[in-house]
């Protein structure tokens, strides 16, 4: 269950391996945008794009589907025969 008030994002760019760039537009917690904010004000991203980029980015990177179905069977093995 979302709670709170839902943020219009300013509008994303990601950047294809052809260094081409698709736009995106998306809505998002107020908590989870200030937070955002709270790193783009201390200097750790440029801006908004910047930020959500990266983020967007990483959640690709770590989410492969040869990664994730090395995770699920793993969690399969474990739940076979234990680690304990």
């Amino acid at each position: 269950m979302l709670v709170g008030v839902i943020h219009r994002c300013p509008t994303i760019a990601a950047v294809d391996s052809d260094n081409s760039m698709k736009t995106i537009q998306t809505e998002l917690p107020e908590k989870i945008y200030e937070k955002a904010l709270d790193l783009v004000n201390q200097g750790w991203f440029r801006d908004e794009q910047d930020i959500f980029s990266e983020a967007i980015r990483r959640y690709v990177d770590s989410h492969r589907p040869d990664l994730m179905e090395k995770f699920i069977r793993d969690d399969i093995e474990w739940g076979l025969h234990g680690d304990d």
